[in-house]
């Protein structure tokens, strides 16, 4: 039985926002426990001295908020939105530049560098829901990819 639907697309998209917004999470948790003090400058370190467990892990990242608190705040409510949006609504007519505008959200109020770069790949992936992969036909022609077509894995 041929699938016509690429779920596959749909599950690497689902899972690198769920990664983006959990990456956002974690940042803003470990914000919030520096407390409401004011950030040297934009670029933040997002563990604190206190919370160390070894000298060069930081978690740098970048913030417009004057304050680890409200950042940290508003990195955790824009990372649960990715994640909503990433496992609910990815496969919509625009679900995958909703991912991407709530992800680039995250970044300037202290989300950190690595989920913006996620962000990137599960957006891109998230266009191609619900389309077929001719870059894979053109790959695995004959045979090979009629009996991946059988199994449904996104071919």
């Amino acid at each position: 039985m041929v699938k016509k639907n690429n779920h596959s697309n749909r599950v690497v998209a689902s899972t690198l926002g769920v990664l983006v917004g959990l990456a956002g999470i974690d940042q803003g948790f470990f914000e919030i426990l520096q407390g409401n003090a004011p950030p040297n400058g934009i670029m933040i370190e997002a563990i604190g001295p206190a919370q160390r467990f070894w000298e060069h892990g930081t978690e740098t990242a970048l913030t417009i908020i004057s304050s680890y608190l409200v950042s940290g705040i508003l990195s955790i409510l824009i990372g649960i939105l990715v994640i909503v949006w990433a496992v609910a609504f990815i496969d919509r007519k625009y679900g995958a530049g909703i991912l991407m505008l709530l992800s680039t959200f995250l970044f300037p109020v202290g989300g950190g560098f690595a989920p913006i770069f996620m962000a990137i790949i599960a957006s891109l992936t998230a266009t191609r829901i619900n389309k077929r992969s001719k870059f894979w036909r053109a790959l695995l022609p004959g045979p090979c990819s009629t009996s991946w077509q059988e199994y449904g894995w996104g071919l």
